[in-house]
C-alpha cells in the first residue's frame, strides 16, 4: 500500500468494493491531485458507508519500448504519491490482462475506474465521472446509484461548484447571491467585477464572486489568479488543478447524463452546461449569477451590458427576484439582437415573442372560437395589437374590426401586457371577453408573454399603458 510503503497480499481486498484505477504511465497531476483529495477525505471517518471501498492502481505500460531507469523512476514517483494500493511492479501484469483491459474494457490511455463489488462482480465499466461529480457519496458506484443521485439532484450551485471551494456551503447557507465567472481577458475581468459590485450595492444584495478560470488553464490563468488575489478583486480558485477539476466535473456531468437517456434538447442541466462550455471554447468571458435554484448565465459583453442597464430593469424587481429579473433582461437583449438581425423569418420572432413552451396551441382565434398553433402565422404579415387588459377604446376596436374583415393581406394578434397588477377574477373576465369578441388571434392565456418580452415591448417599442 503506497501510503504505508509496504507490500501486502491481495487478501487485504477480500470482501471489499474495489475500484480499479487503470491508466498509463503518464498520469495527469491534476487528476492525481483530486483523486488523492477525495480518497483522503473518505478515510477521515472509516466507519462511514461511503468509505467502504478500496482503490488499486493498475498501470498499463507500453512493453514495446525498453523499461529503463527513467520509466521506473516515473512509475515510482506516481506510486509514492498515491495513498491507495497499487501494483508493486507493472511488468508483473500478465499480457493477457493488458489485452483484456484494452479490448474489452476499452482502455485507450485515458484513466478509467472499473468497479468490482464485494463478490467480484463488475458493476461499473468506468465510475470516474461519478467520483468527479459526487466524490465518495457515489458509493457503491453502480449505475443504479448514479440514476438515483440524479433523481435527487437539480441544477443548483451546490451541484455545480460545492466541491471546488470550501466557502460555498457557507454562502449557500447564508442565502448569499453567488457569481461564478470565467475567461482569460484580465481587462474584461476587472470591468465585470467593478460593475457587478456597483450593481450589488445598488440592489442591496450580498454578492460573492468566484473566479474559475478556463478549461485549458495555463500561465495566463495563473497570472489572472495572482492579479485577482493580490488586488483583492474577488474570490478565486487558487490552484490550476482545482481549476481543471471544475471544468472536468462539468464535462463529467454530460458524460454521466447521456447514457441515462438525457439529451440537450430535453435536459436543462445539459443545456446550461453546454452553454458554459461553448462560451469557454470561443475564448470569451462569461458569468453565472444564482441564488437557490435560479440561475442566469451570459457571455462577456452581454452580461456587462445587462449590468450597465440595471436602472432599466430594477423597477421590474417588485415581484421578481434579482436573478430572475436579470435573466429576463438578458433574454430581452437576445430578443433585441434577433430583431436587428437581417437573416430571420417571422417564425423565429414569433416563437421568441410567444413563449409557448409545451403549449402546441398558444393562440385563440376569436371568429372561429378555437385554439390555434403559431404555425398559422408562418410567412404572413403579422400586426401585433398591444394593450393592457382594460382595452376600452370602442372607436379603435370598431375601426380595427372593419379593416380586418375587409383585408386578407395580414393577420393580427392581440398581446395583452399584464405586468404590474394582480391577476384577479375581474381581470381574467375582461381578458376572456376581449378574447371572445376580437375576430383575430389573441393569446390563449396572458402568461404566454413573459417578462422579457414585456421589457422589450415597453423599452424598445415604447409601449406605455398610461
Amino acid at each position: 500500500m503506497s501510503n504505508e510503503k509496504k507490500q501486502v497480499s491481495i487478501e487485504v481486498l477480500k470482501s471489499e468494493t474495489v475500484l480499479l484505477l487503470i491508466s498509463d504511465e503518464q498520469f495527469a497531476d491534476e487528476e492525481l491531485f483530486v483523486l488523492k483529495k477525495i480518497y483522503i477525505e473518505s478515510r477521515q471517518d472509516p466507519a462511514r458507508e461511503e468509505s467502504q471501498y478500496e482503490v488499486v492502481w493498475i498501470p498499463v505500460v507500453d512493453r514495446s519500448t525498453e523499461w529503463n531507469e527513467a520509466r521506473q523512476q516515473q512509475f515510482e514517483n506516481h506510486h509514492s504519491n498515491m495513498p491507495w494500493y497499487s501494483v508493486y511492479d507493472p511488468l508483473l501484469i500478465d499480457p493477457a490482462v493488458i489485452i483484456y483491459i484494452q479490448e474489452v474494457r476499452q482502455f485507450n490511455k485515458k484513466p478509467i475506474l472499473v468497479v468490482l463489488d464485494p463478490q467480484g462482480k463488475l458493476v461499473n465499466n468506468n465510475a470516474l465521472h461519478m467520483l468527479w461529480i459526487w466524490e465518495s457519496l457515489a458509493f457503491p458506484f453502480t449505475i443504479a446509484t448514479e440514476k438515483e443521485l440524479w433523481k435527487q439532484q437539480t441544477w443548483v450551485i451546490k451541484l455545480l461548484a460545492d466541491p471546488i471551494n470550501e466557502a460555498i456551503p457557507n454562502w449557500i447557507a447564508e442565502e448569499n447571491y453567488i457569481c461564478l465567472y470565467g475567461g482569460g481577458n484580465i481587462d474584461w475581468i476587472k470591468k465585470f467585477i467593478a460593475k457587478a459590485q456597483v450593481v450589488a450595492e445598488a440592489a442591496n444584495i450580498k454578492l460573492q464572486i468566484l473566479y474559475v478560470g478556463k478549461s485549458n488553464p495555463g500561465e495566463q490563468i495563473q497570472g489572472n489568479i495572482s492579479t485577482i488575489t493580490e488586488e483583492k478583486l474577488s474570490h478565486s480558485l487558487q490552484d490550476l488543478p482545482l481549476v481543471k477539476f471544475f471544468w472536468k466535473r462539468l464535462k463529467s456531468m454530460l458524460q454521466s447524463r447521456m447514457p441515462l437517456g438525457h439529451t440537450e434538447k430535453n435536459d436543462p442541466v445539459m443545456q446550461e452546461i453546454n452553454t458554459i462550455l461553448s462560451i469557454d471554447e470561443k475564448d470569451e468571458g462569461w458569468a453565472l449569477l444564482c441564488r437557490g435554484s435560479d440561475m442566469a448565465i451570459a457571455k462577456s459583453e452581454i452580461i456587462l451590458k445587462c449590468l450597465s442597464d440595471f436602472d432599466l430593469w430594477r423597477t421590474y424587481m417588485n415581484e421578481k427576484e434579482f436573478v430572475t429579473t436579470l435573466k429576463h433582461y438578458h433574454r430581452k437583449m437576445l430578443l433585441l439582437q434577433l430583431m436587428e438581425s437581417p437573416h430571420k423569418d417571422n417564425m423565429e420572432v414569433l416563437r421568441e415573442l410567444i413563449n409557448a413552451k409545451e403549449d402546441q396551441q398558444p393562440l385563440f382565434k376569436g371568429d372561429a372560437k378555437q385554439r390555434a398553433s403559431i404555425e398559422v402565422l408562418k410567412n404572413k404579415t403579422v400586426l401585433f395589437l398591444i394593450s393592457d387588459v382594460e382595452f376600452d377604446d370602442e372607436e379603435l376596436l370598431f375601426m380595427l374590426k372593419k379593416t380586418y374583415a375587409e383585408s386578407h393581406l395580414f393577420e393580427m394578434v392581440w398581446i395583452p401586457v399584464v405586468d404590474g397588477f394582480p391577476w384577479t377574477q375581474a381581470k381574467k373576465n375582461q381578458f376572456l371577453i376581449h378574447q371572445w369578441n376580437m375576430p383575430w388571434y389573441s393569446l390563449s392565456h396572458h402568461s404566454i408573454i413573459d417578462l422579457a418580452v414585456i421589457m422589450y415591448i415597453e423599452q424598445v417599442w415604447n409601449f406605455d399603458k398610461t
